[in-house]
């Protein structure tokens, strides 16, 4: 089932975001307010599309409709007046995909009756969208938004780094907006979408003979990103390496405050022929050789 576009102005009241945001526990509650708005309405840059899709729900659900299912692109402006200078306004601006489904949901099997929409039923959208894009969804358990349901909410991860979320909206949340069906939504950083998006297809005869794997377990400096490591082990092109999977982070005992412990997994398969053991340890010696020169990585 596929999700109505909405478009908003660019401009939203700033009360709307107090009220969905806490206080001091989201950055999206600091919104950027305009010199001379026009008018309450139009007086903040948005940080987010979430008050006005409950504003859409909210609507929606007094005219007796019975299921809402909106998405929306948009821009989010986050106020950083740290970072304000001469050459910079302060003002991080970065392209959002947001979308919101809630009231009855269809069920597949014939002998079930519409339910309320849940998080399963976003999250199987979004997994459509992603096998569509060719992106691998990852999904971690979350507790980080307070406007969402502490038990129903999770992650959308790119190695360590959250680049989106989806769960259900908070009951409290909903009834301030007088929504009396249950409210599920998403939210994705764009940019990182379309760039990973732009990763065209290319077709590659599977391969009748079996994988054989090794892992790498490097320690770095908590600045160095997860997927820039990964960047520098597909960079070097071992032979027979078909992918790289990033498997795991580790802080605590052992790993210095200021590192981090990335494990990786190194799949290798031939398309001729059964690799042995002999030439997958020649292939990971070498790539292991040139990751050692790399003053970034050390080895576990």
């Amino acid at each position: 089932s596929g999700l109505n576009e909405t478009l908003s102005l660019r401009f939203d009241r700033a009360d709307d975001f107090t009220k969905v945001f806490a206080e001091g526990d989201d950055r999206r509650e600091k919104v950027l307010p305009l010199q001379n708005p026009i008018s309450e309405d139009w007086g903040v840059m948005p940080t987010s599309q979430l008050p006005r899709l409950l504003k859409s729900v909210s609507l929606n659900s007094r005219n007796q409709e019975k299921e809402v299912r909106l998405f929306e692109v948009g821009q989010a402006f986050f106020n950083e007046p740290e970072n304000r200078s001469k050459f910079d306004p302060g003002v991080n601006q970065k392209a959002i995909l947001s979308g919101v489904i809630a009231g009855l949901w269809p069920r597949l099997s014939t002998d079930e009756s519409d339910a309320q929409a849940s998080i399963l039923d976003l999250k199987k959208i979004l997994e459509g969208l992603f096998k569509t894009l060719n992106i691998k969804l990852e999904l971690k358990r979350s507790e980080n938004h307070s406007f969402l349901h502490p038990m129903r909410q999770l992650s959308i991860m790119n190695f360590e780094r959250e680049i989106g979320f989806v769960g259900e909206i908070h009951p409290e949340l909903l009834g301030s907006y007088e929504i009396r069906m249950n409210s599920v939504f998403f939210e994705l950083d764009f940019d990182w979408l379309v760039k990973k998006a732009l990763r065209q297809k290319v077709f590659k005869e599977f391969s009748k003979f079996g994988e054989m794997s090794r892992e790498v377990s490097l320690q770095v400096n908590q600045g160095l990103d997860a997927e820039k490591v990964y960047d520098k082990i597909v960079k070097i092109g071992a032979k027979n390496l078909q992918r790289v999977e990033f498997r795991s982070l580790y802080q605590g005992p052992g790993v210095p405050d200021h590192q981090k412990s990335l494990l990786f997994s190194c799949i290798y398969q031939s398309a001729k022929a059964t690799l042995t053991d002999e030439a997958v340890n020649k292939a990971q010696g070498k790539l292991s050789a040139q990751l050692a020169e790399d003053p970034e990585l050390i080895f576990r």
